[in-house]
């Protein structure tokens, strides 16, 4: 064994590590995998960078363009209304529906798409016949992923196979290659899941487990009735002439106003500007805990001013810096940033020319030449400007603090009580920064003193909160403590809907750019003018502390607020509506030209008269010279993770071509499987592909994969071909995970899916795939000659 093949096994190994543990993104791993080949020497720089050129990402982009385009004209939509009539009532018709219009639309749609298209529809079909969303969803997904089989550039993984050919010296496949055999699994499939596989599907009906039904049965189903209480604005509260926004009262305890009843009306979904009076009745919602929790912000007790010299003392300085014009912080919120735990300092206040901000300082968007004063250790105070995002630093001295902010009035000392709630809480939990916007300096604890204490740091009773903020904003505590709690509110109340107002699920889209973030970093009601009801996320609802939640891929978000606000979320490329009656309406004057665009990417690729990635490309220009779509629109259709993915894992292949390593693999192939005959090495190449796409992209996963196969193809003398379709059909049956495809995430959250539901059902479907193509593979590729 050569060092160049050991480098390579130790790049493999360390890149499978990291696509198992998920602490990277995998095209952050692609890419750190180019350039740790690159700069062992084991690719020339050309080679590490060919993959953006490749064939296979100019008909990948290609697709994505085309797929947007035939679905902004209507074209899939149509076909679909269409086929799924043949569905009617009966499941089993119904299920073959589905199946069928997703595996058909493989021909000319990627499987994203196809899910991301149906969802929708397949939804509003649950509904109107009363059947769970999990009869139907996971037969959606998986109708998709089969007909995958069918045609070259119906998944990623068919075109990756296709170019490891080419890069091997052999004839790539054609557009239809993968047909006869492709076509037999997929018919295989779809007949199993239609008569045998439904029965392994679970019957976990939204509407009695939580579910994510439409209207009023959600809310019962989510003890939306139980945790909707009325509270009374008393006569003299100094929350009266105050907007919600200004109350604080969903980011004090994490309450939120659905409605407020004022004179007889009811106020529906009331915005952060809408301004309370006396005798108003906030219809609330949140826990008896929560609500108990109000009275208790009074036990707090405070102080007068603290001194500054402890914090001086303990190595913690003041200072200004500025953000320069091409700031990467400009535009952003300190939360959507996280800038505390990027830079482990604390803005204390936001200077804009003569202006000065000390409140609101997280969700104050950046700007370009603002000044932020910032509180820290030494050693973190002047790292800020090693960056390009920060400049011009400046250490404040403590008569340079107090004149140019004024902060001998800000500060002050809260102390914990024995009965007040925020004893054993953490501070983050204890919502201080969040309900008035004050920051804790320092926690005194008898004789010690911790400075800058993290969300993390658990508060006692007798602790003394070194605090920065107005100790008038107090008031605003004590006045959400008097809130008078009327009753439980009756049924009539929770009557939400309304001609101007909707309830509608969305799930979050496989390339959400929010994933991650929580709904007080992203600022969700101020950005989209909507409230979110609650959350459901691998087969659990939840309705509490819902800000503070960090968003993953497959949740589902109940929202409520005006239906414009609505329609205009359903175009977000960030968000899945789960109904069509908001979606927006196609452009069918735009359909014949879709349909020409398309005509122009399959005719010349058929009759080969282009190869298939020019042909793609010439499709999705004409898309966009037609203004079936625009350029803005295609640009935002194309995946940027899953082109870095193949970019930066192509050269992988070539290295473990070129250094032997491919060559050492197939060895170990051949001398397991070779005394089974040439079918159990088929059958070997299967597992593995079957097991390796479970547990890594299987874009990532067929690059490794392809060289190898080819070797044991040449050691055996089997046909690369045969062998190679053996690969591409194990490949694309991404079902025993959610995580194997993101079309499986996608349908999790709406369906109620659990880990399990997937290996219930792929485990028996992919065995019976596996079968049925070893039975029909030598058929159309012969194992010899």
């Amino acid at each position: 064994m050569t060092a160049a093949i050991l480098l390579v096994i130790g790049i493999v190994v360390v890149a499978l590590l990291l696509f198992l543990t998920e602490r990277l993104r995998v095209d952050l791993i692609a890419l750190l995998v180019l350039l740790a080949l690159s700069l062992c020497g084991l690719v020339t720089p050309n080679q590490a960078v060919a993959g953006f050129s490749s064939p296979v990402v100019i008909t990948v982009c290609s697709i994505f363009v085309l797929s947007a385009g035939l679905y902004q004209a209507g074209v899939a939509g149509w076909l679909g209304r269409q086929i799924l009539r043949f569905g009617g009532k009966g499941e089993i018709r119904l299920l073959l529906g589905i199946m069928l219009l997703a595996a058909g639309m493989s021909f000319f749609m990627n499987t994203i798409g196809i899910v991301a298209l149906m969802l929708p529809a397949v939804m509003d079909i649950a509904r109107r016949t009363g059947r769970a969303p999990s009869k139907l969803l996971m037969p959606l997904s998986f109708g998709a992923l089969l007909g995958g089989y069918t045609t070259l550039f119906a998944t990623l993984t068919n075109l990756l196979v296709s170019e490891s050919l080419r890069a091997a010296g052999l004839r790539p496949f054609g557009l239809f290659d993968f047909a006869p055999v492709g076509l037999v699994a997929a018919t295989s499939g779809i007949l199993f899941l239609a008569f045998f596989g439904r029965r392994l599907l679970p019957d976990r009906n939204l509407s009695k487990e939580a579910s994510l039904q439409h209207g009023m049965r959600f809310m019962e189903t989510l003890d939306f009735k139980e945790r909707t209480f009325v509270m009374r604005v008393p006569a003299g509260s100094a929350l009266a002439g105050e907007t919600l926004q200004d109350t604080r009262l969903g980011s004090a305890l994490g309450l939120q106003v659905v409605g407020v009843i004022r004179d007889g009306d009811t106020h529906v979904a009331p915005g952060p500007r809408f301004e309370l009076r006396d005798d108003d009745r906030l219809i609330v919602q949140g826990t008896t805990a929560q609500l108990d929790a109000l009275a208790d912000w009074r036990t707090l007790k405070l102080q007068p001013n603290s001194e500054w010299g402890n914090l001086v003392a303990d190595g913690i300085g003041f200072a200004e810096v500025t953000l320069g014009a091409q700031s990467s912080l400009s535009g952003h919120t300190l939360a959507w940033v996280g800038f505390r735990h990027q830079f482990g300092v604390m803005v204390l206040a936001i200077r804009r020319g003569s202006l000065v901000y000390h409140d609101g300082l997280q969700q104050r968007r950046l700007q370009a030449d603002d000044v932020l004063l910032v509180c820290g250790p030494t050693e973190k105070l002047e790292a800020l400007t090693s960056g390009e995002a920060l400049e011009s630093f400046h250490p404040l001295t403590q008569a340079e603090l107090h004149e140019l902010y004024h902060l001998e009035d800000r500060h002050f000392t809260l102390t914990i009580t024995e009965e007040s709630h925020l004893a054993n809480i953490t501070l983050g939990k204890s919502r201080l920064g969040d309900a008035l916007g004050f920051a804790v300096l320092a926690i005194m604890r008898g004789e010690q003193t911790i400075v800058l204490p993290g969300r993390e740091e658990v508060l006692q009773a007798g602790d003394g909160l070194m605090i920065l903020g107005q100790a008038s904003d107090l008031e605003r505590l004590n006045a959400i403590g008097g809130l008078v709690r009327e009753r439980e509110i009756s049924r009539s109340w929770a009557e939400i809907e309304t001609e101007q107002f909707g309830l509608v699920e969305a799930v979050l889209s496989p390339h959400c750019s929010l994933v991650g973030k929580t709904l007080m970093e992203i600022q969700f009601r101020g950005q989209f003018g909507l409230n979110v009801m609650g959350l459901w996320r691998q087969g659990t609802a939840h309705t509490a502390n819902l800000r503070d939640l960090r968003l993953a891929h497959g949740d589902v978000l109940l929202l409520h607020g005006p239906k414009e606000k609505l329609r205009a979320l359903s175009t977000n490329a960030d968000f899945i509506l789960l109904t069509q009656a908001i979606q927006p309406a196609p452009q069918y004057s735009k359909a014949p030209w879709a349909v020409l665009a398309m005509l122009m990417f399959l005719v010349p690729a058929m009759i080969g008269w282009l190869p298939v990635h020019l042909a793609a490309l010439l499709g999705a220009v004409v898309m966009v010279l037609t203004r079936c779509i625009s350029m803005e629109e295609a640009c935002q259709s194309v995946d940027l993770k899953s082109i870095l993915l193949i970019a930066g894992m192509l050269p992988l292949g070539t290295a473990l071509r070129e250094s032997g390593a491919a060559r050492w693999f197939a060895e170990g192939l051949v001398t397991l499987s070779r005394p089974f005959g040439d079918m159990a090495i088929l059958g070997t190449i299967f597992l593995i592909v079957t097991v390796g796409t479970t547990i890594m992209p299987a874009a990532a996963f067929v690059v490794l994969m392809a060289p190898i196969a080819l070797h044991t193809a040449a050691t055996l003398g089997l046909s690369p071909h045969a062998v190679m379709m053996t690969v591409a059909v194990a490949a694309a049956g991404s079902f025993n995970s959610p995580i194997a495809h993101p079309a499986n995430v996608m349908i999790m959250g709406p369906g109620g899916y659990r880990f399990s539901d997937y290996a219930k059902v792929g485990i028996p479907l992919t065995i019976l795939v596996m079968i049925v193509t070893l039975l029909v593979l030598p058929w159309f590729w012969p194992l010899h000659g």
